[in-house]
């Protein structure tokens, strides 16, 4: 009889470690939820000859290393988000989703929210921008993973964005180097309207007033 109460007590235990296996290989991760982003960065290389964006975001109880493959040339406003392959780690908790390991994209853009305020900085020809503006950000993180286990994340988030670009004369938008955006930054004053076309107006005389030096040296030596 004390044998066989000691076999069951040993088939409980095994059981119990069964069970317990098993919760664990429970997938944890909710299959669906609504991701409040209150920090990080995610910076953009639009001038690759396959565009990209990388960064780090954290929000109350998950992180989010992401790196977007094939993202827009453009960088804005507003910024597009819109990505066919979404690469990278979420961690909500204790628990972990490896995007890489299966398939996942994202849709979605960060939405200026005010004025964006333009900066230039000319060298002699040729003169380097920054766009910032305050943005507002909605996306959707949504695949399936090894298993074929489906998830959707909705992202929101706000902060400051930034846009860099480079250029012979005026903006021209496949010269848009590189943006960023910075969650949970503080939006410093932008420009009034009048500002921004008075930023616009001498940005284009600058290039009108070039093409018009370029024609005058042509007739010059056409004449010589």
């Amino acid at each position: 009889m004390r044998r066989q109460s000691y076999q069951i007590g040993i088939a409980l235990v095994f059981f119990s470690c069964g069970l317990t296996i098993s919760a664990v290989a429970e997938p944890i991760v909710p299959r669906t939820a609504t991701l409040s982003i209150t920090r990080g960065e995610l910076t953009f290389d639009h001038d690759s000859d396959d565009p990209f964006a990388r960064g780090e975001l954290f929000g109350v109880g998950f992180s989010l290393f992401l790196d977007l493959e094939q993202t827009d040339r453009f960088g804005g406003p507003p910024q597009s988000l819109t990505a066919p392959a979404a690469l990278g780690t979420l961690r909500i908790d204790a628990a972990e989703l490896d995007l890489t390991s299966g398939i996942f994209q994202m849709e979605g853009s960060a939405r200026p929210t005010r004025h964006p305020r333009i900066e230039i900085t000319r060298f002699e020809d040729d003169f380097f921008g920054r766009t910032t503006y305050p943005f507002n950000m909605s996306a959707t993180l949504f695949g399936r993973d090894e298993h074929e286990t489906t998830y959707r994340f909705n992202l929101q988030g706000a902060g400051v964005a930034s846009t860099f670009w480079f250029g012979f004369g005026a903006p021209v938008r496949n010269h848009d180097s590189g943006s960023v955006l910075d969650f949970g930054a503080a939006a410093a004053t932008p420009e009034s309207p009048t500002s921004l076309l008075t930023a616009v107006g001498v940005l284009l005389l600058g290039f009108f007033s070039r093409d018009r030096l370029s024609i005058n040296r042509s007739n010059r030596v056409g004449m010589h």
